[in-house]
Order: C-alpha cells, then structure tokens, then sequence
C-alpha cells in the first residue's frame, strides 16, 4: 500500500482500474457512524464483528461458525445486498452480486480468492491493521478466547475516543490548520494519521517538561517526535 497516496487522501488502485476509497468525514456524517461501520465489518468479511453484532451467540455457537470460511458464510445470509451496499460506499461505484464474485461493471472486484487481499486494502485505507487468521490449539482455547471477548465487551467503558472526540481534539490543536470547517474534508485515514502524530508530538511535549525540570533519570532517553508513524 502507498502511504503517500493515503497520506494525501488519493484511493488505492487496483490493476483492474478499480479505485478504492477511504471515505471523507463528510461522507461518514451523511450515512452516520453507525452505518459506516457496520459498511466497514462488512466490506472486510469481518464474520466475527457481524454475527456478534447482530446476535446473542454462545462461544460453542461462535466456534462452529468459526469453522466456515468468512466469504463463503457470509455471503450465503440475507446481508448479502448490505455488502454489496458496503463495497459500493468504498468504491465510490455500483457493486453487485452474481456468479459468486462481486463486480463492478464487468469487472470482477472481490472473489473467494481476492477477498482477504482486498478486506485488508479496505482496512489499511479505513486506519486498521491487517487481519490475521485466528488459530487456536484446541477447541477450549478457542471457546475461552471468545468468553473473554464477551466480557471485553461487556465491561467495556465510555473511555475510548469517538471519531467526534479525534476531530474535535484535530480541530483545537495549535498549527495544524484544521479547524471545524475543513475537517469533513478529511478521510478517515488521515484523521488517525493526524491523530497518531498529534499524539506522539504531545507526550513529547509533555515529557520535555518534565525532563527539562530535572525530574527524571540521567539515563532517560526523551522520545522524539520526529518518528515513523504506524499508519
């Protein structure tokens, strides 16, 4: 993935010629939060996120979904036009369904066999990192880790930031040029990008202080902000 492109809010081409996009914040105000996403578990075959989204399962019942090929599953269900709704958000063109592939004209999109590739071009454009396969040594392993991912859920607090939380935190720090009024302009790849600098500029800033009081050991090493950014 080109991270200057992403960088400077150009889309992710494909060798069809198909371009895939990460959407503006304007474009996730208009359809809601909510809604992108649901579009975003779905354009990534994220079967996890949407049977325990949609339904009360018990880990027994999410182990033997776990068994079905994410693609294979979900297309297979009656969101079948809800994906083709998702994939077309991020192409910005009229996805559909037919012959088991999703095309965009007559040009195949995503397939059983591009699926992942894709999903993860999806996610790196959406401020994700790359989906890994879940493998587990037997089937207690694997009923336990989705026990801790219910209680992960359910004692979840209110502490992480929303994305209304980022851009208001973007729009009020000094130097930037962000402000309330171009920030819809903005993919979400960027704003995370932003965000992650922002981030790592500000605990600098905040250690120096620190540093320069003579309040830390003459070992420290200050962390520079002049860094390579994950996103």
């Amino acid at each position: 993935m080109d991270r200057l492109r992403q960088f400077i809010g150009l889309p992710h081409v494909l060798p069809s010629g198909i371009k895939i996009y990460s959407p503006t914040i304007d474009a996730i105000a208009e359809i809601g939060e909510g809604v992108y996403n649901l579009y975003l578990s779905l354009a990534t075959f994220n079967k996890y996120d949407i049977v325990t989204s949609l339904f009360k399962l018990s880990p027994e019942e999410l182990s033997e979904i776990n068994k079905f090929d994410d693609y294979e599953f979900l297309i297979s269900t009656p969101l079948l036009p809800e994906i083709e709704n998702a994939l077309s958000f991020f192409t910005q063109s009229k996805v559909v369904f037919r012959d088991f592939a999703f095309y965009i004209r007559d040009n195949i999109f995503v397939s059983v066999a591009t699926y992942n590739e894709i999903s993860n071009k999806i996610r790196e454009l959406n401020g994700l990192s790359e989906k890994t396969k879940l493998k587990f040594r037997n089937a207690r392993a694997e009923r336990d880790y989705y026990r801790l991912q219910e209680l992960r859920k359910k004692y979840n607090t209110d502490d992480t930031l929303s994305l209304k939380d980022m851009c208001s935190i973007l729009c009020n720090a000094e130097g930037n040029g962000i402000n309330i009024f171009n920030i819809g302009k903005l993919t979400i790849y960027q704003v995370y990008e932003h965000f992650e600098r922002l981030s790592v500029k500000e605990s600098h800033r905040r250690m120096l202080k620190v540093w320069a009081n003579g309040h830390l050991k003459e070992d420290f090493k200050l962390q520079d902000w002049l860094v390579k950014t994950k996103l």
